[in-house]
């Protein structure tokens, strides 16, 4: 009975041994963690929001901006339900090179803390045909910054009437042409009464002129010789004119 007894505390004994080096074993071994789940804020530059869309006065990559102090704007995206915005930098540079080197030699808007996606030019004043590339960085609601987004750019119009060069052009015949009065002389007579009627061309209708459609009459000047007065003169221009 005691060699049975002392076996059964060997076998345990021996249980306990193979135990204790199997907690070692695991002790030792480096924690690798599992992978972080989605929307996970695992460092700096790594956050899941980022900024897509990037536009500049609602346009993808626009031409000839006339705006001064554009509007830039980007869309929020996240994997997580009910991310915000907290905070957000702008870079721009003149060259696309430059932006991916990190020396933005335009403008660098520095950490903003803002929920806004939309915010107008600050950086220095833009000039005719220069051309802006920039992109921009946003940080979560654990403020932490997002990498920075794809980059875009813009590229600015004409903006002072010195920039124009170029002269229009057209055919003569194509202009508007001013119309010419039509003038027509009477021989002196003395009458209380005129009445003329005249046609679209301009031309004097002869009597019973139908179907001729008869225009408004303008007269420049009605001199009546029996009415010297040049009050008169002038009631009677309005009476045949209107």
């Amino acid at each position: 009975m005691a060699r049975r007894a002392i076996a059964v505390t060997g076998r345990a004994g021996r249980f306990a041994v193979i135990a204790a080096l199997v907690a070692t074993a695991v002790s030792a071994m480096p924690v690798t963690g599992a992978p972080a789940a989605a929307g996970t804020v695992t460092g700096a530059g790594d956050a899941a929001t980022t900024a897509t869309a990037l536009r500049v006065d609602y346009r993808a990559d626009p031409l000839g901006i006339g705006d001064t102090r554009p509007g830039l704007s980007w869309e929020l995206r996240s994997p997580v339900p009910g991310e915000r915005q907290t905070g957000y930098e702008i870079r721009a540079a003149s060259s696309p090179d430059l932006l991916a080197a990190g020396k933005p030699d335009v403008w660098d808007s520095g950490h903003a803390a803002s929920a806004s996606s939309m915010v107008t030019w600050n950086g220095p004043a833009l000039h005719s045909r220069e051309r802006v590339y920039w992109q921009v960085r946003v940080w979560d609601s654990q403020d932490h910054p997002s990498a920075w987004s794809a980059p875009a750019y813009w590229e600015m119009g004409l903006l002072q009437p010195s920039d124009w060069s170029a002269q229009w052009i057209g055919n003569a015949d194509w202009q508007p042409r001013q119309p010419t009065p039509a003038v027509v002389r009477f021989a002196a007579t003395d009458a209380r009464y005129v009445r003329l009627d005249v046609t679209k061309l301009g031309l004097p209708v002869k009597e019973g002129g139908f179907p001729y459609e008869v225009s408004r009459l303008q007269l420049a000047e009605l001199l009546l010789p029996h009415q010297p007065n040049r009050a008169d003169n002038e009631r009677v221009q309005q009476y045949c004119t209107d």
